[in-house]
Formats: structure tokens, sequence, C-alpha cells
């Protein structure tokens, strides 16, 4: 099986019960399908498993920023996504890198709460299918409801966080020389990398407070600050929380 090295405690081991590129062999029976792939990619493999899907499937993507749910809707049909439960984390669970391939991995953070959205099909409720998402991911990160899938779309931490610290990070350096090891990401920012995340967090909220003002009853509360995200996920980890 694959080794997880667990920062949670004991290292745990797993095994794919099936692994295929066709989608007919592994779709049929799922009662869960969980997408942890770049949201580019999503429209791909819902087309791809739409013939296969059965009715009622709880599906849904981890991150699921990017309009997940506009994009099931469109490659699986109005019909279909209100007979199943759609649902996506504002954000993946852990932090982890392949240490080998096929054989070892390492999780280097699990965050301690995250949102997630659930639109339910009839029958169902939130809580429901938020139980049978946490059994999956295990006892943290917490999920925690989210008032809509607009609000999950908007919190897209990845697109404030990887541009942002790229940018701080290469702005003085000659990015046509090489380095002797490859950089660290996270903690290569510094003073001026965390003004403009700043910013550019400041620029979510605003967008967050026309939206709010122009489509009275629109809740967007979930939609935070970076450096509230930062703290609601690694909370426990970060000794300045200034």
């Amino acid at each position: 099986g694959i080794k997880c090295i667990n920062d949670l405690g004991d290292d745990v081991f797993g095994k794919p019960v099936a692994v295929s590129d066709n989608p007919s062999k592994v779709t049929p029976d799922a009662d869960v399908v969980i997408f942890a792939l770049p949201s580019f990619t999503h429209g791909l493999y819902l087309k791809a498993l739409k013939p296969y899907l059965k009715p009622g499937v709880i599906i849904g993507a981890m991150p699921g920023e990017g309009g997940f749910d506009l994009t099931a809707r469109h490659f699986l049909g109005d019909y279909f996504v209100s007979r199943c439960d759609l649902f996506a984390l504002e954000t993946l669970p852990w932090a982890c890198r392949i240490i080998e391939y096929g054989k070892s991995v390492e999780d280097l953070g699990t965050k301690k709460e995250i949102d997630v959205v659930v639109t339910p099909k009839d029958g169902d409720t939130i809580e429901e299918v938020v139980a049978v998402i946490q059994k999956i991911i295990g006892r943290l990160p917490v999920l925690k409801p989210a008032a809509n899938f607009l609000a999950v779309t908007m919190m897209n931490i990845n697109s404030v966080w990887h541009p942002t610290i790229s940018f701080g990070f290469y702005r003085n350096h000659d990015v046509a020389k090489g380095f002797d090891e490859a950089p660290l990401f996270y903690q290569g920012a510094d003073e001026y990398t965390g003004q403009k995340l700043d910013k550019i967090s400041n620029e979510v909220l605003e967008l967050r407070r026309v939206l709010e003002e122009k489509y009275p009853g629109l809740d967007l509360k979930d939609v935070h600050h970076v450096s509230e995200w930062m703290i609601r996920s690694y909370g426990d980890d970060i000794e300045d929380k200034s």
C-alpha cells in the first residue's frame, strides 16, 4: 500500500481498490465521487463520468473554486444535479507532498477548520451530507457548512496566495539565472509580500461588499480576509497571529 506520514499521529497506510482511466469500470457503483483536481479539469472529468454516474450520488470537489456548481450543471444537466448531493470544499483539507511516487506521501499540515457548501437533493439534509464527507476526511479539519457556492468560489485562497507569493519572491531575482537548490515557497515570503497579500485580499472583500449591497439577501459571510483564513486553518501552528 501507500504510506502516509501523518502530522496528527501514527502513520497510516492505504491501497487503492482499483486504478483505471476507463470510467465505466470504476464509476457505476460509486456512492461518493470526489474531485481532488485543479478546477480547469472539472469539466473534462464530469463529461467523462456523466454516462456512468448513478442517480443520488454525492459528488463534489476539493478545492471547489471556479464555480463547480455551474460546471456540474453545464455538463451533467440541471435535472441530474437536482437529484444528487452536490458539494465543494473551499480548500484542500491537507498540505501534502509526494515522497516516493506510488509508495509514500507526507501530510505536512492538516487544517483545523474549513468551509464546505452542499446543495442536497430532496430528502437529504446538509448535515447528513456533511457527515458523510467528514467521515471520509477524518477528524480534522472540521467541516463548517457555508452559505452558498458563490462564497466558496470567491474564497479561492490559491488565487491570492500563489501569484502574490511568487511575485514577491521573484521580483528581485534574475529569472534567467537558475537556483542552486529548489526555493521554498511559503517560507520565502517577506514583509513586502505580506502587504501585497493584504491588499489583494481586501479587494476580494470589497467585491463582497459591493455584491451584498447590490443584491440584498445575498449571504457572503464566508468570504474571509486571508489572515483570518490562515488562523482558522493553521491557528495552533502560528506563534505570532498579529
